[in-house]
């Protein structure tokens, strides 16, 4: 079963639920393709819905942007499930949207993968909103001498004429809900009018002559049809002409997926269609092709496929819960493979399973950390990072929680590290307990982390020596979970997997816990997941970065041994500052303090720039691009006073402005 077009409450204000709700729906159903194909963005407020004027034009576009990064992420996540299709359904209410939707077209490129070509509007005017406004946009063609059947026929000419420009300007693969205009009329029959019916001829002609599927779309019986769209009169002109049909429920939320298919499969087989045709594409992210006809019969519905469901949990749970000493490591990979899944247990389950796990101990041994990191590598995005750049792979992280709120150090030694010809690919979310976390800086620094396309990474890497992965982008299991942590307000074992998921999969990292007792677990997790060089580090105070004022535990992992030692700001050859001379501010007010520093506004000694010197120069040490600490600090020195971190920074800035999916100012 397939569907070629759908929406969601996510990105379409008059729909429900999420776009991952919808696509579990149509997973648990046993469909073998979804289109996804929320609305484009209308440009002028006049033209915006009510339900949308709250929202604005510029939200709209900001929406949109997030649909496509969203479609992608999910695409590539059910893969193994589902064929999803991302594609767009279009609007034309004038000539100056078409060409802004024509561009939008072009600037997405092979990221919208198809195009559902629809028509909403005549004279300007919503047809499909409501009835008071399909009879004003009726009214709207009224003359002295004109009654209701020359103001119907008006009207149809009109939308028959702007769908014949549309299919003209886009050549759309699929042509939407084809008689939408008599949407609140259906019985008003196109063959009445002469003039109306010569345009529905010319349009399907068209459509045929360039290879279009016509759409039979479910969703007018939700209407109050009792056919689906098109109606008899236009179903039997395509057949006429040859076209060929494929098939939609329009759904808007996972309860209108498959809406109606029961009764629209009755009137196919009423109109005698024997065969129905999809899209297809032939490698991921390919161009699409039309498929082989299949039988135009309604096959049952399957059963889901997926072996991880809250049924199947609930023994893990129960162990867990009851005898925890015997929950061993397969249990925990097999109950984090329940939570990666889309339906693999109720939020409830989820609150209680990693409640049981913190008050059990389990979610400090690093065995177990590691088996869940692992877990939730596999479910990650798979980024290509190339071998760009020299040396290994590196990430600079704190693990945050400490409660001091410091300058982003992290995210600023790994821009002055990759100045020093290091690669510095961070792996980081939005301030959780500080100010200003990694993405907040870096999007204050006009850098649009937040859509920057996993597709586009490969692209990044080729020119930018540091790059930054938005964690939520990478791994969908964390976002469903997000809420039931959320709600449950404790630490659990999720705090602890930031920094061993990063999907480039770095050799050589700085981790910085909040916590002296965490220090042995990190290491032990790092050196189960292949981490070849790492220090973890924890200021005496309780600091998740190496202390600016005094000792800085470490736990030292080279060569599958780990050694515990301490350092202090002379071990860098710096004098100490306190811990109140680095504190942060909001973003913007990070962000200028960065700039200051690369723009070398800051003398040496400088509290921050002595901070972000010791950071960067461990980070350096530990690359092997530095012999010792002091050389790192050297080389951060270096990397600051030549311009090569400032050249690092605005080198991802423009790389990621390019690859981002939403347009940067």
């Amino acid at each position: 079963m397939f569907s070629h077009h759908s929406h969601s409450g996510q990105f379409c204000s008059h729909a429900k639920g999420t776009l991952e709700e919808v696509v579990q729906e149509a997973i648990r159903k046993g469909w073998s393709t979804l289109g996804l194909s929320e609305h484009v963005p209308r440009y002028r407020a006049q033209d915006l819905y009510p339900e949308e004027a709250e929202l604005g034009v510029e939200q709209l576009s900001t929406t949109f942007e997030a649909y496509i990064v969203e479609a992608w992420r999910l695409k590539t996540l059910y893969a193994p499930h589902i064929l999803l299709l991302v594609g767009i359904e279009t609007e034309f209410i004038n000539d100056a949207g078409l060409d802004s939707l024509v561009h939008l077209l072009e600037r997405h490129g092979p990221r919208i993968q198809y195009v559902v070509g629809s028509v909403h509007h005549c004279h300007e005017r919503p047809i499909d909103f409501d009835k008071p406004q399909f009879d004003a946009a009726l009214d709207s063609f009224a003359t002295p001498s004109a009654d209701a059947d020359a103001r119907f026929s008006q009207l149809f000419c009109a939308y028959f004429d702007a769908q014949f420009t549309l299919l003209q300007r886009l050549r759309p693969a699929v042509i939407g809900h084809f008689d939408l205009c008599r949407l609140y009329y259906p019985e008003r029959d196109f063959r009445q009018f002469p003039d109306v019916w010569s345009r529905v001829e010319r349009n399907v002609r068209f459509g045929v002559a360039y290879g279009a599927l016509f759409e039979i779309n479910a969703s007018a019986f939700r209407k109050g049809w009792n056919s689906a769209y098109p109606g008899p009169d236009v179903f039997e002109a395509i057949v006429a002409q040859n076209g060929r049909f494929t098939l939609s429920d329009d759904s808007h939320g996972p309860l209108a997926v498959g809406l109606h298919y029961d009764k629209t499969f009755e009137y196919i087989r009423d109109q005698n269609l024997a065969e129905l045709y999809q899209l297809v594409e032939e490698d991921v992210g390919s161009t699409l092709l039309i498929d082989a006809p299949s039988d135009a019969s309604p096959p049952a519905f399957a059963s889901p496929t997926s072996p991880y469901t809250p049924e199947s949990f609930a023994p893990l749970l129960k162990k867990l819960v009851v005898h925890p000493s015997t929950f061993n490591l397969d249990d925990v990979r097999a109950a984090f493979y329940h939570l990666a899944a889309p339906s693999g247990a109720h939020p409830s389950q989820m609150g209680a399973f990693l409640a049981a796990l913190h008050l059990t101990g389990k979610d400090s041994e690093p065995s177990v950390v590691a088996a869940c990191a692992d877990v939730m590598q596999r479910h990650a995005l798979a980024v290509d990072v190339g071998e760009f750049g020299k040396g290994p792979v590196c990430d600079i992280v704190g693990t945050g929680g400490d409660g001091h709120n410091t300058f982003n150090v992290s995210t600023t030694s790994g821009i002055v590290a990759a100045g020093a010809g290091c690669r510095v690919y961070k792996h980081g979310n939005r301030a959780a307990t500080s100010s200003s976390g990694s993405a907040d800086i870096l999007m204050s620094l006009g850098c649009p982390v937040m859509t920057l396309s996993p597709s586009s990474i490969p692209t990044v890497a080729s020119t930018s020596p540091f790059l930054f992965l938005f964690a939520p982008n990478y791994h969908p299991a964390m976002v469903r979970v997000a809420p039931v942590r959320k709600a449950i307000a404790f630490p659990t074992v999720f705090n602890a997997l930031g920094p061993l998921i990063n999907p480039a999969r770095p050799s050589a990292m700085i981790v910085g816990v909040h916590s002296k007792h965490l220090g042995p677990i990190f290491a032990e997790a790092l050196r189960i997941t292949g981490v070849k060089r790492a220090w973890v580090v924890c200021g005496a105070e309780g600091l998740d970065e190496i202390s600016p004022a005094g000792p800085t535990h470490v736990w030292d992992l080279l060569d599958g041994v780990i050694t515990e030692k301490t350092v202090s700001p002379s071990t860098f050859g710096l004098s100490p500052n306190s811990i109140e001379s680095v504190r942060g501010g909001t973003p913007e007010e990070n962000a200028a303090t960065l700039m200051s520093l690369l723009h070398g506004q800051l003398p040496l000694d400088h509290p921050v720039e002595n901070f972000v010197a010791a950071n960067c120069g461990a980070l350096l040490f530990l690359s092997g691009l530095a012999k010792d600490p002091i050389d790192g600090v050297r080389m951060a020195r270096e990397s600051i006073k030549s311009g090569g971190a400032l050249d690092a920074l605005e080198k991802f800035r423009k790389a990621s402005q390019a690859g981002a999916t939403m347009p940067v100012a």
